[in-house]
């Protein structure tokens, strides 16, 4: 009786594992890509204008408390990491965490770190070279709109993008 039972669930995960392998050769390393990035040009190279006109952006916004890129901003960063890659020998950035008022200074030296450190993880995946990229954060010394009211602090949790020459 017990080998029977034995015997049953060596063949369940038999199966499951026959199964698992199959899928594994279906899956594609753009389907990955994908699922992470969704929405990212991550997978496509950027070239000309529309790289051009995806570098103008050079602040990324955060929501409160939160160190998460957003969606809509993959993009733009993607066609940054193209111009970094593509300038590794040249070109080197500063990325400024900053947050709004509210917290602890140290709290929000620590907060605009992981913003800035978030945007590096990203472009180092998307292929720039870690040397590349620097990480800075002011925390809430240096606001970029004056205010204590929602509209303020907004304008105020981000990450700037500063192109040093090497």
């Amino acid at each position: 009786m017990q080998m029977k039972s034995c015997l049953k669930g060596l063949s369940v995960m038999l199966v499951a594992f026959s199964m698992v392998a199959c899928t594994k050769g279906v899956i594609e390393e753009d389907d990955v890509l994908d699922e992470v990035y969704e929405g990212s040009l991550i997978e496509r190279p950027l070239m000309g204008a529309d790289q051009e006109r995806l570098m103008a952006t050079r602040i990324f916004y955060f929501d409160f408390d939160s160190s998460v890129i957003r969606p809509e901003d993959y993009a733009v960063l993607d066609a940054h990491a193209y111009y970094l890659i593509d300038n590794e020998e040249d070109a080197r950035v500063r990325l400024e965490g900053y947050t709004d008022e509210r917290g602890s200074p140290e709290y929000n030296m620590a907060l605009g770190e992981r913003r800035a450190q978030a945007v590096a993880d990203y472009l180092i995946a998307a292929g720039v070279e870690p040397e590349q990229i620097i990480v800075v954060s002011y925390g809430e010394e240096r606001p970029a709109v004056r205010g204590h009211d929602e509209s303020a602090y907004r304008m105020n949790r981000r990450v700037k993008l500063v192109y040093e020459t090497m």
